[in-house]
Order: C-alpha cells, then sequence, then structure tokens
C-alpha cells in the first residue's frame, strides 16, 4: 500500500534535488496491483516477469516485453497456476522462465485441461509457443528457482529443487545441455544468484555444505569439478551480486557482517562487499543507504541497488547509488521494490509502485534516467596486489627466498596503458608484471594508468601508490617439533597495521588464536589450520599500543607472546 503521506515528502525531495534524474512509465504502463519480480534484457526486447497487466488489456499476466516504445504481452496467454517467476536467461535461441509456479496454464483455472506438461518450476518460450524443459522438475509447493545462467553452452539451474523429471537429488544445483539435465558435482543448495566474473560461474547465497562435507561461506566458484570458497568466504547470507566489467570486480549484497566465520573472521560496516580476484574490500560505509540489496545493477557507471530503508516506521525498500566512493539516496520510488535491468539508456526498475516525474503512479515498474556523467574519472578504479611469483596470496607483506621473484597485478584491463614503477628502479609498461628484486627490504610501488572514459571522448590519467615489504624466509624461520605446538614471534614487531605469526598446529588438534589488551579484554579470534603455517593479520581498527596474543590447543592456552603495534 502507498504511504500517501510519505509519497508526498518524496515528491518534495524530489524536486529539491540537484542530480538531475527523470522518472517514467513504460508506455501506457501497467494497471493497479501489477507485480514485477524479474526483469531481464534479451537482444533488444526486455522482458518482464511477475504478475503484470498492460494497461487496456483485460487479465493480468505473468510475462510481458517492452521494446523501448511499446508494452505487449506474448501471444499466449501465461498464467502460472501458483507462485512468481523469479529469473529469465536466454538458452539455444529461446526464453527460459524459472520460479515458484506449479504450471505453465492458459487459463486461470486450477481444472484447465490446457495446463501445459512438465512446466513446474520452468518452461521454455520458442516465440511462438510455451513447452516443458526437459519435462522440469518433480517437485512444486515450497520448491523454487531462484536463478539460471547461461555459462559454458550449458543453462545451470540454482533454487531449492531436489529432483528433475530423470534425476533425484541434485541438491539445489542442476545444468540443462539442450538434451539431458545433468548433476552438478555434489549440488549446492541454498543458492540465490549466480554470475559470470573472470570467465568462470560464481554462486551467491547462504552458507554452503556440500555433500563431502566442505563448508562454502556466501560465495562460492564453480571450478568444473568442484567448488571453491572465494577468499575466506563471507558470513552469512548474499542475495544478489553483480560485475563492474570496467573494473573488474564482482559485488555482492546481502545479510553479509563478516569477512569468514561470524564472531572469528573480519566484522564489516556494509552488507554490500567488493572480491577484485584477490581480496575482499568493504565498500563504502553508509549503513543506511547499503545494507542488504535485494538486487544490483550498474548504471552510467555507478552501482544502484534496492535495500531496505528502514527509516522511522517506513519499512519499504529504496534505491541507492554508489559512484565509487560515496552513497546517495535516489529519490522516487516508493512501496516494494524488487529487481533492477539496464536498456536502451535508462534503468528499469521492478516492484510494486513508483513516482514518476509527473506526478502520477507508475505501477510494477518505471523507467529512470540520468544524465551520465562525461567528465569525472571517479568510476575507474585502479589497485595494485603483489604476490610471491606462482601463487595468489596478494600481501603487502612478502615472505620469500632469493631470488625475490614478486608478481604484480592490477585490474584495469582495459587501460590503454600500465606504467610501473617498482621503487628499485626498475619499471615495467605491462599489465601484469613479473619483477626480481636484488635484496629484501620497503618498496614504494607506483603505477600510473591511463583509460579510456566510457561515456564521452575524455582520457583519464591515474596514479596510484602502494608500499611493499619483502622479507628473506630463510632468515625468520623459526624450528618446532612435529609432535608438540608451537607459537613464534610475530613478524614485524613493532608494526604499523599488518604483522604476521607463524605457528604450528598438531595433526588432530583445534588451534585458535586469541589476542587481547593490556586489561586482559578479548578483540579477536581467529580459527587456525593445523600444521606449519602463518597468519597475517590486520590491527587497522585498533590504537597503538601493546597487545598479547595466545595459542589454544584443544582449548588450554599453551603459549603466551607480546606484540606493539606502533611504537612501544
Amino acid at each position: 500500500m502507498i504511504k500517501r503521506n510519505f509519497l508526498s515528502l518524496i515528491c518534495i525531495l524530489f524536486l529539491s534535488c540537484t542530480f538531475a534524474q527523470v522518472w517514467n512509465k513504460l508506455g501506457v504502463g501497467l494497471a493497479v496491483h501489477s507485480e514485477v519480480t524479474c526483469l531481464k534484457q534479451i537482444d533488444s526486447v526486455l522482458y518482464i516477469a511477475g504478475s503484470p497487466q498492460v494497461v487496456g488489456e483485460g487479465k493480468r499476466k505473468s510475462l510481458c516485453t517492452w521494446n523501448g516504445q511499446n508494452l505487449d504481452t506474448l501471444p499466449t496467454l501465461l498464467s502460472p497456476q501458483s507462485g512468481y517467476e523469479y529469473c529469465i536467461e536466454r538458452f539455444n535461441g529461446e526464453v527460459i522462465l524459472g520460479g515458484a509456479f506449479d504450471c505453465i496454464a492458459m487459463t486461470y483455472y486450477s481444472n484447465d485441461p490446457t495446463k501445459i506438461p512438465g512446466t513446474n518450476l520452468i518452461a521454455k518460450w520458442n516465440g511462438t509457443e510455451w513447452s516443458s524443459l526437459g519435462g522440469g522438475f518433480k517437485s512444486s509447493g515450497n520448491y523454487q528457482i531462484n536463478s539460471l545462467m547461461f555459462f559454458e553452452n550449458n543453462l545451470f539451474v540454482a533454487g531449492s529443487v531436489s529432483s528433475t523429471s530423470t534425476l533425484n537429488g541434485v541438491h539445489g544445483f542442476v545444468r540443462w545441455d539442450g538434451t539431458h539435465w545433468n548433476y552438478v558435482n555434489s549440488g549446492l543448495p541454498g543458492i540465490k544468484d549466480m554470475v559470470v566474473f573472470n570467465g568462470e560461474l560464481h554462486l551467491g547465497g547462504i552458507i554452503f555444505q556440500t555433500n563431502n562435507g566442505d563448508t562454502l561461506l556466501g560465495v562460492a566458484r564453480w571450478t568444473g569439478s568442484g567448488f571453491e570458497n572465494l577468499g575466506k568466504g563471507l558470513y552469512y547470507d548474499v542475495f544478489s551480486m553483480t560485475v563492474d566489467t570496467i573494473n573488474n570486480f564482482l559485488y555482492a549484497g546481502g545479510a553479509i557482517s563478516y569477512i569468514g566465520y561470524y564472531g572469528v573472521g573480519t566484522p564489516l560496516y556494509s552488507s554490500i562487499i567488493r572480491w577484485d580476484g584477490y581480496q575482499y574490500d568493504s565498500v563504502g560505509i553508509n549503513s543506511k543507504l547499503c545494507r542488504q540489496p535485494l538486487d544490483m545493477a550498474f548504471y552510467h557507471n555507478n552501482l544502484y541497488t534496492i535495500t531496505y530503508s528502514g527509516t522511522g516506521m517506513v519499512t519499504d525498500t529504496i534505491m541507492t547509488r554508489f559512484d565509487g566512493h560515496q552513497w546517495y539516496r535516489v529519490e522516487g520510488p516508493v512501496t516494494t521494490t524488487m529487481c533492477l535491468e539496464t536498456f536502451n539508456n535508462e534503468l528499469i526498475v521492478g516492484g510494486a509502485a513508483f513516482i514518476t516525474t509527473t506526478g502520477d503512479t507508475a505501477y510494477g515498474a518505471a523507467r529512470y534516467y540520468a544524465p551520465p556523467d562525461t567528465t569525472s574519472c571517479l568510476f575507474i578504479r585502479p589497485l595494485i596486489h603483489a604476490m610471491p611469483f606462482g601463487t595468489k596470496e596478494a600481501v603487502d607483506t612478502i615472505y620469500t627466498t632469493p631470488p625475490y621473484h614478486i608478481q604484480f597485478y592490477t585490474n584495469n584491463k582495459y587501460a590503454s596503458s600500465w606504467t610501473w614503477n617498482f621503487g628499485d628502479g626498475g619499471t615495467a609498461n605491462t599489465r601484469e608484471p613479473a619483477h626480481t628484486y636484488a635484496a629484501p627490504g620497503t618498496y614504494n610501488v607506483t603505477l600510473e594508468v591511463i583509460h579510456p572514459h566510457n561515456l564521452s571522448a575524455q582520457v583519464c590519467t591515474l596514479n596510484i601508490a602502494q608500499t611493499i615489504t619483502i622479507i628473506d624466509n630463510t632468515a625468520v624461520k623459526e624450528t618446532a617439533k612435529d609432535t608438540i605446538e608451537y607459537l613464534g614471534q610475530n613478524i614485524p614487531n613493532p608494526f604499523s597495521n599488518t604483522t604476521v605469526i607463524p605457528y604450528y598446529v598438531p595433526q588432530g588438534s583445534i588451534g585458535i588464536l586469541q589476542i587481547t589488551d593490556t586489561k586482559g579484554k578479548l578483540t579477536n579470534t581467529y580459527t587456525l589450520q593445523q600444521g606449519h603455517n602463518r597468519l597475517e593479520i590486520s590491527m587497522g581498527r585498533y590504537t597503538a599500543g601493546v597487545y598479547y596474543y595466545s595459542l589454544l590447543i584443544d582449548g588450554t592456552v599453551k603459549n603466551t607472546k607480546k606484540m606493539v603495534l606502533g611504537d612501544e
């Protein structure tokens, strides 16, 4: 239901907003009570799913199209018996629809003999008629398909599904090769969204537990034969993902509170996180504008999200945008919004109702236009990563042995040029150079990136720097017996931000590292791997001073050492 007083306030705020923006209906618009749950551009057509009813037509349908000029329903009447559609994808020249519906029928009556068999949860449209995709799924009711993704000539299907027409025990994840349903490893329940990033399929959802006991947190990568965590994973639930193709970033959003496990990993101050291929990074800090996004999309180089407002008594969703540095509230949509899709230089917003520029209400879906920023280069975000050659562990402090061969990486693969200075007189002009240092030490690495502006003829020049420290690994080794636990001194000590703690946890034991201040107050806890390892920790959010770290083996403190953040 529209909050009319709040709607009036939105109108006032919109008129006073200095960020030029325009809201409009889609053609004649959708009728009252229309709801849109999914948007998908396929070629030059936008598919709109949910329960839309085009103004002037007699009944609500479940799928219509927008070509930039006209709203149209498909030639056949599409009506799921119950439930909504949540995802649309193209496969082998056909439109695939997935969701929580029992079937595709020709009318709204439950006893209609024209129900199309084998269309529960999934169906396909060939441009003329609807039909079953491989017999559909055996399960309906509380089961649903959350996401569809075309990848490597297969259609990957994810959600709370258990059995296809031919396979049992698919555990929420299955693929269609055009002829048969196929298992995807041991399955992966709880997937909410899928994207392709760096040529690999990435899956987002709640904490996953595979059949072989692997725990995958928040976002997992499909390797072709199994699943892998991204970094230390995300806790708790990922609702949506999108890819910044210019900066080569993967964005994930949802009810996320930690990088890694709850209470053990790094706490977050934003429920939207960015993965650069090596590390996670929080995206700004604005708890009111970037929390628990239902959907995300890039439009004119800005990240747009649909999030819960949580303002006073109003619990509806709002739309926000992130320009690469700051978050902003986008005035306009009210009540429930569910999905975003860019189309014809506009951002299409799907949901229940929106306020347009003229003050009219646009039901179900609306067009949003904001002029592109053709002068600023804020959207280009180059970074520097360094790692021991042959590894993928990006760190600021690198432990290695002679020769000190370091691999460098930056994310902007579409730049015109890259100019590196490694801090020792060495230079390079490729995107991912390798460099050999003559000696350990601390080096200030700089990079100049020249990047064309994708929305104008402007050329952007950006300069960044990163300090790295190379430590000869042979000079800091400490011995330990393979049968006895071991806790080494942190390196370096004192340290300014990041330090590394060597340790040994015997096989079959549970190792925990606890950090406390001088008053004995617990500041952080880390779960340790078994065997000889090093734990790199960041104390960037803590004040300078003395801290103590203790090794616990099976719940018993075995050793405690002192470390100093800053100058003692």
